[in-house]
């Protein structure tokens, strides 16, 4: 007579009970074991594999919703845990504290995103109730931030690495953007204020600067270049219809001003290290030339429109290759 399936298994394997609806696989190998528990009463399944106390879990509670995988190899754990009532999801990578974290919470409206290897950290935070979205690296403080705050109307990225920092700041309540980097105290600044219309472009290296201004109110344009008081100056401005540009090479200058009001068109000053200066009008040379381009010690020199007379000295100077021209 055949035996029953029953006593065939506790016969075959004495690890296997089925009376209480649960089965139980289990392998130990001095301390190492393997377990396979499914529980339909407690509606429960684990898996758990422990090598010397380095042990996987693979838990599933659906009486409790959730879920979790553990993996700890010498401490060393990853955990997954999904948990449908308190509406949360738990990433967590720990290997010796260096851990992982991206956590969803659809009650709170919050994901969060952390890695820490040894205190070197980033965070990506949402939270739509209050609005806000913060990413956060720091790297052995050396940081980099990203925030939107809807209701603040704010956004900020700062980089800082080493006290090295790039800023953008956009305000939309003041109508406000900055852009601010600065290696070593040399820095580059835009700032953008639609409120004052008004635009700023600031390079700083060593207090050599570079500075591009754009007010629309008082329609007024700068481009100012500093590089050891050696400076460019371009300046329009719409209202007084007038521009200046004025070139300063160690003293050695050129400013063009031009006033549409006067009418005018003025060369102020054209000066060059040889310290010659053109002054005199001779008479014997009637031609006119679009432009003229004198070259004197590396100084450069140039006036829109040059015509009738052309100075005796410098065509002299010319004739003995003394000076250079480009006709245009």
């Amino acid at each position: 007579m055949k035996e029953s399936e029953e006593n065939l298994l506790k016969r075959h394997d004495s690890n296997v009970e089925t009376t209480g609806e649960q089965v139980i696989k289990e392998t130990d190998t001095t301390n190492k074991n393997v377990v396979i528990d499914t529980d339909t009463t407690n509606e429960n399944v684990v898996i758990n594999t422990d090598t010397t106390n380095e042990c996987v879990v693979i838990d599933t509670d659906t009486t409790n919703e959730r879920v979790v995988i553990d993996t700890d190899t010498n401490n060393e754990r990853v955990v997954i845990d999904t948990d449908t009532t308190n509406e949360q999801v738990v990433i967590d990578t720990d290997t010796t504290n260096d851990n992982v974290v991206i956590d969803t919470n659809t009650t709170n409206e919050r994901v969060v995103i952390d890695t820490d290897t040894t205190n070197e950290r980033v965070v990506v935070d949402t939270d739509t109730i209050n609005e806000y979205v913060f990413i956060d690296t720091d790297n052995t403080n050396e940081q980099v931030v990203i925030d939107t705050d809807t209701t603040n109307e704010r956004v900020v990225i700062d980089t800082d690495t080493t006290n090295q920092h790039v800023v953008i700041e956009s305000d939309t309540t003041n109508e406000r953007v900055v852009v601010d980097t600065d290696t070593t105290n040399k820095y580059v600044v835009i700032d953008t204020d639609n409120t004052n219309q008004h635009v700023v472009i600031n390079s700083n290296t060593t207090n050599e600067r570079v500075v591009v201004d754009t007010d629309t109110t008082n329609e007024y344009v700068v481009i100012d270049t500093d590089t050891t008081n050696e400076r460019v100056v371009i300046d329009t401005d719409t209202t007084n219809e007038r521009v200046v540009m004025d070139t300063d090479n160690t003293k050695e200058r050129v400013v063009i001003d031009i006033d549409t009001i006067k009418e005018s068109n003025a060369m102020n000053v054209i000066k060059a290290s040889s310290e010659i200066v053109l002054k005199e009008q001779v008479d014997n040379y009637d031609i006119t030339y679009g432009q003229i381009v004198k070259e004197t010690d590396s100084v450069s020199v140039s006036s829109s429109v040059l015509s009738g007379k052309i100075f005796g000295k410098l065509c002299d100077d010319i004739i003995d290759g003394k000076h250079k021209v480009v006709l245009l």
